[in-house]
């Protein structure tokens, strides 16, 4: 199964991590533990390499120093980061839904509906 969104949550103790499409969720949690702070970031950046879209979120300036790290070590994956927010903690069901609301905006206006194609 292909899950071709992710949502990452991070502060500066763990990152939450939810991979999802419009059916099904794959949450994981990576504690921020005694490595560098560039390990972390390299293990949370692994998670979701297999994500074409990516929804990066969190408190203080744990999300946007992430994101930059991201942009410094692989261009092409901050390339598939489409947005930074600062967000406080949510229940994983919360997140989830932000971030299908979000997507479902994004996603809104790349998408073709059945009728549309065929009068093209």
């Amino acid at each position: 199964m292909s899950l071709d969104h992710a949502v990452v949550w991070l502060d500066d103790a763990h990152a939450q991590i939810i991979h999802f499409d419009w059916r099904h969720a794959d949450s994981r949690v990576l504690p921020r533990g005694t490595e560098s702070l560039d390990a972390w970031y390299d293990a949370l950046a692994a998670m979701v390499t297999d994500a074409e879209e990516i929804l990066v979120a969190g408190t203080g300036a744990s999300p946007r120093q992430f994101t930059g790290w991201v942009q410094q070590v692989s261009p092409a994956q901050r390339a598939r980061i489409f947005e930074v927010q600062s967000l406080g903690r949510l229940s994983d069901r919360d997140l989830l839904a932000h971030a299908r609301r979000y997507f479902q905006r994004v996603d809104r206006p790349h998408h073709i509906e059945p009728d549309d194609a065929l009068a093209a």
